[in-house]
Parts: C-alpha cells; sequence; structure tokens
C-alpha cells in the first residue's frame, strides 16, 4: 500500500487538530489509546470496504477522528470533521470490525468506533 495517499486521505479530510487541545478528562484514556495507532495501514490491508482509490477513511482514519473530534473546539473545522466523518467513514463502513482483530497493539477499535458513532453521528457526549 502506498502510504502517501493514506496521508493524501487525512489532508483531505482535516485530520489534524487546528487550535490548542481541549482534554475531557471523563474520556482521557479513550483519547490516550487512539494517539498510539502506528498509522501502520494493517487495519486498511484487511478492509473489505478500503480501497486506496475509494474515498473511505478505514479504520486508520476513524481512530484519529476519534481523537481530533474530542479534543477541538468548536469551529468550523471540527464541522468539517464531523462532515466527512458522516460522508467518508460513517456511509462506507461495513462494520466487519477486521481492523479490530489485526491492529498490532490491540486498539479498542470497536469502542472507538461506537464512541464516534455515538458523538458524531447521533449527536451525544461521553
Amino acid at each position: 500500500m502506498d502510504r502517501e495517499n493514506i496521508f493524501k486521505k487525512m489532508v483531505e479530510n482535516h485530520l489534524w487538530l487546528e487550535k490548542t487541545a481541549k482534554i475531557n478528562l471523563n474520556i482521557i484514556d479513550s483519547e490516550y489509546q487512539s494517539s498510539k495507532c502506528l498509522m501502520c495501514g494493517c487495519c486498511l490491508e484487511i478492509c473489505p470496504n478500503f480501497s486506496e482509490k475509494s474515498e473511505f477513511l478505514g479504520a486508520l482514519g476513524m481512530v484519529n477522528i476519534f481523537k481530533l473530534i474530542n479534543q477541538s473546539p468548536n469551529n468550523d473545522h471540527k464541522n468539517k470533521i464531523i462532515n466527512n466523518y458522516n460522508k467518508n467513514y460513517y456511509d462506507k463502513c461495513g462494520k466487519s470490525l477486521s481492523c479490530h482483530h489485526v491492529c498490532p497493539i490491540n486498539l479498542p477499535i470497536e469502542e472507538m468506533l461506537i464512541n464516534s458513532n455515538r458523538i458524531i453521528v447521533w449527536g451525544k457526549k461521553l
């Protein structure tokens, strides 16, 4: 897999922290878990829904979005992340969770997916 395509997709989806992070002590353990992602791409290699040519971000994108959505202040940048999550992750993920089983550091991908959907898709707080 060409890692350049992964980083290009991350830039296209605004996956960076634009302002100073706000830390929620109630979910700091989950945020810490997401920051441990190696960005190795194993989750993308096994995912039946991922293709380098599609806009789907795969678990690698979702794990980063999980951290950013919790740490970003409410602004236009955060809204772009939310819109891109719905369009390029939530609508395209088949929820096979093959990514969960292949992660070399055993990130709690399923938990992050559930919490990301709770926050972004259903508008609930953690």
